[in-house]
């Protein structure tokens, strides 16, 4: 088999490229754990504060929106675009579930600013109550971990259109938009069951 022909077997499938550094793929995933590490502590001390705060005698609940659970929805529709897009072998689907994935993560972000109207609506603001103020908190924070995943969904749409997407780059968007759906979802329940 000649050096052509090998490269071209070697290649990896539905157009995805293989990654131009020569480091292997666990070096590039470890920074992306460490990140998820600190996230995970960041919000496990919100957890704790606010578990330690909800249990006292003067802390009031606030109703939560009926529509966090249409932006739970988008948001899991979305990851599951994405992982379909991610191991799919034809290229106009890929492409197209990509865009699927793009759409409904931004449908996300609206939908929970909805939530937001609907409380300020009510008078209820992140001073009204404890429940209240860190319900803001959480959901600010993880909105701005939402924009900054749909800016990786933008750049590997774009890259996917050049066909310039590698496999590398993929599996990390697509490992960090599912961390933020699983992170929602622990989010909502604590919220919606503390």
């Amino acid at each position: 088999m000649s050096v052509v022909e090998s490269t071209h077997a070697s290649s990896p499938p539905h157009g995805l490229d293989q990654h131009e550094s020569g480091l292997p793929f666990q070096i590039h995933f470890f920074g992306l754990y460490v990140f998820f590490a600190v996230a995970v502590m960041l919000f496990a001390g919100f957890t704790s504060a606010y578990i330690i705060r909800m249990a006292s005698r003067d802390a009031i609940r606030i109703h939560l929106p009926g529509v966090l659970w249409i932006s739970t929805v988008v948001l899991v529709i979305s990851s599951l675009f994405l992982e379909w897009s991610y191991r799919t072998k034809h290229e106009r689907t890929q492409n197209f579930t990509l865009i699927l994935a793009t759409v409904f993560g931004t449908g996300f972000l609206i939908v929970q600013y909805a939530g937001w109207k609907v409380l300020l609506s009510q008078g209820v603001d992140i001073v009204t109550t404890p429940h209240a103020s860190f319900f803001y908190i959480l959901t600010a924070i993880h909105g701005a971990h939402v924009v900054s995943g749909l800016v990786v969904l933008g750049v590997l749409l774009v890259r996917r259109i050049r066909k310039k997407l590698n496999k590398l780059h993929f599996g990390l968007g697509r490992t960090y938009w599912h961390f933020l759906a699983l992170l929602w979802i622990y989010l909502f329940a604590l919220l919606h069951l503390i």
